[in-house]
Formats: structure tokens, sequence, C-alpha cells
């Protein structure tokens, strides 16, 4: 079931999966994987019963992990923030090697404006992952927020070099240079920005119009 749910043929993982329950209804295993079955296709509220149910039964450090870790994205998806911060900093704590909770963690933090604790979340991801875009384009900008320039540029630089037509992360970096004190980088990358969303026929952010307009002149 769990290789069929890996290799997203929902159907066939579902009917493996309702008959591990028929057998152990309360298989902490069975009810996590069932879990995260559900919170695909949509059913948040059934997806925090069964993993509710797995946390409670199982004994494993791994499976309670899991289990919190899919507690963390029901709640995140039925926007209860507050209860998926409790439960994503359960899961990095049960399962330290799960990137997702550390991911979803840093989220939170990120929600809540507490940018410092974000910061150690998105660490160990981009150490599992180091090409993450998603990480390196939330850690940069939060480098940003906290001031460290040289942290900030060497993420988003590398944000951009992976995705070179998101023009969040050439937006991110144009300030991580200008933080830094090389306008002539940071025009350019504002630039740069302006033109992937003009090709995208995406609307210009005032902020990014006023900093062209500041930086030209």
């Amino acid at each position: 079931a769990a290789l069929e749910l890996n290799e997203g043929r929902l159907r066939d993982a579902a009917n493996l999966l309702q008959r591990a329950y028929r057998l152990r209804p309360d298989h902490p295993a069975a009810n996590v994987l069932l879990a995260s079955h559900f919170f695909l296709k949509g059913d948040s509220p059934k997806a925090i019963t069964l993993a509710t149910r797995s946390y409670r039964a199982s004994t494993s450090a791994a499976t309670k992990g899991e289990a919190a870790y899919q507690l963390a994205r029901a709640h995140h998806a039925s926007a209860d923030y507050a209860s998926a911060l409790r439960w994503y900093g359960e899961a990095a704590k049960q399962a330290p090697d799960l990137v997702g909770a550390h991911f979803g963690l840093g989220q939170m933090h990120m929600y809540q404006q507490e940018r410092r604790k974000a910061i150690p979340c998105f660490e160990p991801v981009l150490k599992a992952a180091p090409d993450n875009v998603d990480a390196l384009k939330a850690l940069g900008a939060l480098y940003v927020s906290v001031g460290k320039a040289r942290e900030a540029t060497e993420r988003l630089a590398r944000a951009t070099e992976l995705a070179p037509l998101d023009a969040t992360a050439w937006l991110e970096l144009a300030k991580a240079h200008s933080l830094g004190g090389d306008e002539a980088a940071a025009l350019k990358d504002y630039e740069h920005t302006a033109l992937i969303l003009r090709r995208a026929g995406a609307e210009m952010p005032v902020e990014l119009c006023n900093n062209l307009g500041v930086l030209s002149h």
C-alpha cells in the first residue's frame, strides 16, 4: 500500500489499505497510511481521525512522527495553524529525519512572523535536499528579513540558478543584493524580475516598480 501511495496509484493503495484496516483496525501503520490517503483526497477531517488513532496506538517514534506529520498537514490544510504548528513540532521531535515536518514547522513560524525561529527549521531541509528551491527561497527571504545579506544572497542565487523563471526568487535576490550594498546587481535583478513578469503577462508589484524607479536614477 505504501508503494502504491508513493507511485500515486491512490485507488490501488486504498484497496490494500482497506483490507489491512479490516484485519487490524487499530494498527498504527495502517491508520497512518490511510490518513495520508485521505489527506491526498482532500478529506482532512478523516485524515485527522485516522492519524490521531495511529499516534495514540503507536509505540514507535518513527510511526508517531509520521502520524504527527499527517495531523500537521491536515490541520494546515484546514487553516488551523496553531494545531499545525504543534503537530509539525511533534513530528520533527519524534522523527528528526522527516524533512517535511521541518519545512512545515518553518512555514508556521513564518506565518506567525517568528523569523528567527523559522530559520533553523529550513536548514535541515537543505541539508537533506540542497537543491530544494522552495527551501532556498524561504531561507533566503528569512535571511533578508533579519539583515544577513551574505547568507541570503547565497541561497537566493542558487534558487535563481535552479529556477531561472521564478520571479519571486529574483525579487528576493534583488533585496539581498540591495541589503549587501550592491545596488548595480540589485537593479539587474529587479529588471530581470520585471522581464519575467511581463513575459508571463503578470501584474507588476508596486514594490518592484518603486525599487526600479529609485535605482534607475
